[in-house]
């Protein structure tokens, strides 16, 4: 919240030096200043304090799949076939939900390996809707809730993906197509702030 603030305060003053350096009308510093303070509001708005929990552990809800429920997720590289095998893969370098500004990147298998926690475990990817949400939870309990937004389905080397989406918090789930797996299906969500749950 101070940092944002700080933002503000800034662009209050940058806006008085305009006035009266170039005699900008007030109307005409609102057009120019308006747009970074509300963006710091809106920042400031849903901020939270710095945090981490004991560990990186990270659990995976979907409600609407059928075995996606408190699923211990698995955190390596992008060729870690091991942690795909016990479930499913959080890339790494893709950073973590209690972190801003980054997209958590989870990879599970259409089919997998029975007897583990990855048969089958994105089975249904394709089922979700827009509006669904995906639920990640961190080893201290604290939930981090994501509304789907989108949909898409990619080439299997398509790397930027995993990049971080601009000025959004996300997650998104990878898995491949149906029949043949030749491509790659993607499910992204925002991340909701401002409540324990939603509907």
């Amino acid at each position: 919240m101070v940092k944002h603030a700080g933002v503000i305060l800034v662009a209050i003053v940058v806006s008085l030096a305009v006035v009266w350096a170039f005699g900008a009308s007030p109307v005409e510093v609102a057009q120019a200043t308006l747009p970074t303070i509300a963006r710091a509001i809106d920042l400031a708005s849903h901020s939270e304090p710095a945090y981490h929990p004991d560990n990186n552990h990270l659990w995976l809800t979907v409600p609407q799949m059928k075995r996606v429920d408190h699923l211990r997720v698995w955190t390596g590289d992008t060729h870690d076939e091991e942690a795909l095998r016990r479930s499913a893969l959080h890339v790494n370098f893709t950073g973590f939900p209690w972190q801003h500004n980054r997209n958590v990147y989870i990879a599970g298998h259409r089919l997998g390996f029975k007897n583990t926690d990855s048969w089958k475990v994105f089975e249904d990817i394709d089922e979700l809707e827009i509006d669904d949400r995906i639920i990640l939870e961190d080893s201290e309990g604290k939930r981090y809730y994501y509304r789907i937004y989108k949909q898409q389905h990619i080439p299997p080397h398509q790397s930027e993906v995993m990049l971080p989406k601009r000025g959004k918090d996300t997650v998104t789930l990878q898995s491949c197509t149906l029949p043949d797996y030749t491509r790659r299906i993607l499910v992204v969500g925002e991340r909701v702030y401002g409540l324990n749950r939603f509907i």
